[in-house]
């Protein structure tokens, strides 16, 4: 079984800050602390890979974290965002480069990881989560972000759709 060391957050995205990595960090612990996980579990991908993965993490949860993501639904969305560069960086040969605009119908968009040619434009990356076990609602986020990135679809660019459940826990990674 692969492992996958959620820190890994906080040091793969050279090209966005390092406060935005470490955030990314925290929501993730937070959504993790939120469902009762412990430090190491396993969970499951499907998509691009089918597998399951060892997600294991050495963060505690402390009150200050407690009170900095007290706001749980976006601690969701910026802990999905943590685990989707964990994802990004272990399925696909793609980074992060930079925040994608509203309106584009994604959120980040990807350069390849070994481009000779910085920040080039490669595909398109678009993330949501959920914090509690709904399969119903987790399919249907599934379904309205694989539509909602059709905005962008004139840059011919491939796309990748992640969406995170932090209560089974799982992840999707469709690509498109």
């Amino acid at each position: 079984m692969k492992v996958i060391k959620l820190e890994g957050i906080k040091e793969y995205v050279p090209d966005l800050t390092r406060n935005w990595s470490e955030e990314r960090y925290d929501a993730s612990l937070v959504c993790l602390n939120f469902n009762e996980h412990e430090s190491s579990l396993v969970f499951n991908l499907r998509g691009v890979e089918d597998e399951r993965v060892l997600l294991e993490w050495q963060g505690e949860m402390t009150n200050k974290l407690e009170r900095t993501w007290r706001d749980i639904q976006e601690a969701t969305e910026k802990g999905a965002e943590g685990i989707a560069v964990l994802l990004i960086k272990k399925y696909t040969p793609y980074k992060i480069i930079e925040r994608a605009a509203k309106g584009t119908g994604i959120d980040y968009w990807l350069s390849e990881e070994m481009s000779l040619l910085p920040l080039q434009y490669a595909a398109r990356l678009e993330i949501s989560g959920q914090i509690n076990k709904n399969d119903t609602r987790y399919r249907s986020k599934i379904r309205q972000k694989q539509r909602q990135t059709q905005q962008s679809d004139s840059t011919q660019l491939p796309v990748y759709v992640i969406v995170v459940d932090f209560g089974t826990p799982q992840a999707d990674i469709i690509k498109r």
